[in-house]
């Protein structure tokens, strides 16, 4: 049961309770994989709906403008969230003067945002860009409001209660930007929609944790939060063009719509690790900067929280590869097609991503973000290149290129497990099961392509779907018994967990 302005949370916030560290972690992830489940539910259901409501160019835009909304988010990502959570003794000081923060740089932001909306519509040399721009610069300031009260929810692993906030959140975007594009207000139906969801996470997020900001602040604490804050942003901003230099690219050189194809092949996998390595992330870095003094125990969850991830997010990602034609065909539509080769390339990208992404909880638990800094800044030309080369062989080239660049994740891997005296062969042991399970499950899904191919897109895509969960069960029974077990557990115990 959720508790409203539960005063508990500000109080475990100042004394954090080791006592059933194990336990809350276990039942945070499976309340993070009931958000996932949802999550993914929904939206792919809704973009089936707005895949026949809107058309590529809107998703196009949608997708220009996040180029530079999404900068302008990291230039205010210094990491004041993660401090919080980080931090070992923790001041309702610190929290006032993190919220002041917080909202200063997102004022900023918000203005500069607009301001940039105008060059941004002048590079494209698309208008509607520009007004996007500027009225999607209000987010800022919505979502800066609540940065801390959902950093003191996963400082003290209440991930019920995130649940309810991100699930609520959802919904709310999800049915206004249908309501909307069902109205006819097109490309404006995602970006008011976003707003709203916002405004749904701000009114929860305040109902539930019960922290107003008073009007101090600690000036020695700001040169506390800037020298950590540095990496943090610096490394934001090197992510963030590893993330999107393909969308860059495409956008410039082959216009708004093809960059509504690519852009659509791409959220599919991008699920993986938005719906699944990230909000786990959520759960396993306030976990781990627990137990930053603790090795074995730091190595246990690691490589835990790892085998669990790869067991659901890499046959995901083949199997989307595998079945990419029909769930085109049923999502979006004929006129969607020419998605369907970029998925089947980005899928696996996409499971890549997922898995390599949560070395990123190691460096920030060890406190070693500027190591990890480093190590990205290192990456980001090889990346660059990569892309621009694939580029000349039109959005396949970008596809291929875009899953070429994720093999570099394995060196930032083999340093970030390096840090907790593991090494990137019991990396690649943890991750070789659901692997070897997942080839096993694509080469018989391709061989059933002759005999239901003259089936309906509907019908095949069921057929392939319980056909590809059936292989994969079955071998990873076969050769990892143990595992299948491990998620077993987890699933009780969110059941029994409900304290």
């Amino acid at each position: 049961m959720i508790r409203f302005a539960d005063k508990r949370i500000l109080l475990e916030c100042l004394r954090p309770d080791l006592a059933g560290l194990g336990s809350k972690v276990a039942i945070g992830a499976a309340w993070t994989f009931t958000n996932v489940g949802l999550r993914i539910i929904l939206t792919i259901a809704s973009t089936a709906i707005l895949a026949r409501l809107l058309t590529p160019e809107d998703f196009g835009l949608i997708a220009m403008s996040a180029l530079v909304t999404e900068f302008a988010a990291l230039l205010g990502n210094i990491g004041i969230g993660g401090i919080l959570i980080q931090r070992k003794a923790l001041r309702r000081l610190d929290m006032d003067t993190a919220f002041w923060i917080t909202m200063a740089i997102d004022t900023a932001l918000c203005l500069l945002v607009f301001a940039a909306s105008f060059i941004a519509g002048a590079i494209f040399q698309t208008p509607q860009v520009q007004t996007i721009i500027a009225v999607s610069s209000l987010s800022f300031i919505i979502s800066g409001l609540s940065t801390v009260h959902m950093a003191l929810l996963s400082r003290t692993l209440r991930f019920r209660e995130d649940f309810v906030i991100q699930a609520g959140s959802l919904i709310c975007r999800i049915v206004a930007s249908v309501l909307l594009a069902m109205a006819g207000f097109g490309v404006w139906s995602l970006v008011f929609a976003s707003l709203i969801g916002q405004l749904t996470t701000l009114l929860l997020a305040y109902l539930i944790v019960p922290y107003l900001p008073r009007l101090r602040f600690n000036r020695s604490l700001l040169s506390q939060y800037a020298r950590t804050s540095g990496s943090y942003l610096g490394g934001g901003i090197v992510n963030y063009l590893m993330s999107n230099l393909d969308y860059m690219i495409v956008g410039r050189r082959f216009g708004p719509e093809s960059l509504g194809y690519y852009q659509t092949a791409f959220s599919l996998p991008e699920e993986l690790r938005n719906r699944l390595s990230a909000p786990l992330q959520r759960v396993l870095f306030p976990a781990y900067s627990r137990l930053q003094d603790d090795l074995s125990a730091m190595q246990y969850g690691v490589l835990k929280s790892l085998r669990l991830l790869a067991l659901v997010t890499i046959p995901l990602g083949v199997g989307l590869a595998a079945v990419a034609d029909p769930l085109v065909r049923v999502l979006y539509g004929d006129q969607w097609l020419p998605v369907t080769p970029l998925l089947k390339i980005l899928a696996v990208g996409g499971a890549i991503r997922s898995i390599f992404s949560m070395t990123a909880s190691i460096f920030y638990a060890t406190d070693n973000a500027q190591l990890a800094l480093k190590i990205f800044t290192l990456i980001l030309p090889i990346v660059a290149i990569t892309l621009t080369i694939g580029s000349a062989w039109g959005l396949t080239g970008m596809a291929w290129a875009m899953l070429a660049a994720q093999t570099t994740s394995i060196f930032a891997a083999h340093i970030a497990l390096r840090l907790i005296k593991l090494n990137i062969f019991t990396l690649f042991k943890t991750l070789a099961p659901a692997t070897l399970s997942a080839c096993v499950m694509y080469l018989g899904l391709t061989l059933t392509n002759p005999i239901i191919s003259h089936l309906p897109p509907a019908a095949t895509l069921s057929i392939k779907i319980s056909a590809g969960a059936l292989l994969y069960t079955i071998f990873m029974a076969i050769i990892a018994n143990d595992q299948i077990k491990e998620i077993k557990s987890l699933i009780s115990r969110k059941r029994h967990g409900k304290d």
